[in-house]
């Protein structure tokens, strides 16, 4: 078996990521742009809150964070499917990429988003915003956390269901390699800068290892259950092919 059909990219192609299940491909593009809008405010929101943070944390992360990284990951997610908008309008996009070793990374990037996308919001609700300290928030405080913690996953979670984009269990495992990857930078991080991204994953705690076994299990089950999610959603839908594409709507209806 090939790294290709491992993952299923061999049904995958791009045609997929701007044909929607409802809906014409020209509200799907409008809605992404719309989007894309969103998130470059919510880009400006966490550099702002960067330079005026929490007057007791002493720490300067920004880049470190697994919610940043996600988020520019989101970033590229909308600013590339406008981009294949953009190409196939023209009638130049093509259904996918010579190189088979490229064309599954990009299918795997396109399944992965919105479960980590979902792991940052999972996280943030359960385990930060029951003691966030907000006594010196304002607007712009509290519209960067709804932005990069919470609609980030409901903006993507949307175009999640208005595509059709194949899956397979296998796709767990690009979801918990980069939990594992996280964990090793943070390890790094640590080392560089004399302080944690998060507290909670510091190794000073005696039951360091506990929570490590728990991130990557948790990491792992998260991406496992999505997949079938993913499949359940997809059961009595037709992967668009390069041969019936033409079949769709046009940017002009």
């Amino acid at each position: 078996m090939s790294f290709e059909t491992f993952f299923g990219s061999n049904i995958f192609n791009l045609y997929q990521m701007i044909t929607p299940y409802k809906g014409s491909k020209k509200f799907l593009l409008y809605y992404r742009i719309i989007v894309f809008i969103i998130l470059c405010y919510g880009l400006f929101t966490s550099i702002y809150v960067y330079y005026n943070p929490n007057p007791n944390d002493t720490r300067r992360v920004y880049f470190a964070f697994f919610t940043n990284q996600t988020y520019f990951g989101i970033m590229i997610y909308f600013a590339s499917t406008i981009y294949l908008h953009l190409k196939d309008n023209k009638g130049l996009l093509k259904s996918r990429v010579n190189n088979s070793f490229i064309h599954t990374i990009i299918h795997i990037f396109y399944n992965m988003m919105f479960p980590l996308a979902a792991i940052v919001t999972v996280i943030f609700c359960g385990l930060m915003l029951p003691n966030l300290q907000t006594f010196y928030y304002n607007f712009i405080h509290y519209s960067q956390q709804a932005v990069q913690h919470i609609l980030q996953s409901v903006f993507l979670g949307i175009d999640w269901y208005l595509i059709t984009v194949p899956s397979k269990p296998s796709h767990f495992i690009p979801t918990f390699l980069v939990g594992v990857l996280y964990l090793i930078f943070v390890q790094i991080y640590h080392y560089v800068y004399d302080h944690w991204v998060y507290k909670f994953l510091n190794t000073d705690n005696s039951n360091w290892y506990i929570i490590y076994t728990g991130v990557i299990l948790f990491w792992t089950l998260f991406g496992l259950i999505f997949s079938y999610i993913q499949n359940f959603k997809n059961r009595h839908r037709t992967h668009v092919t390069d041969i019936d594409i033409n079949k769709v709507d046009t940017y002009n209806v």
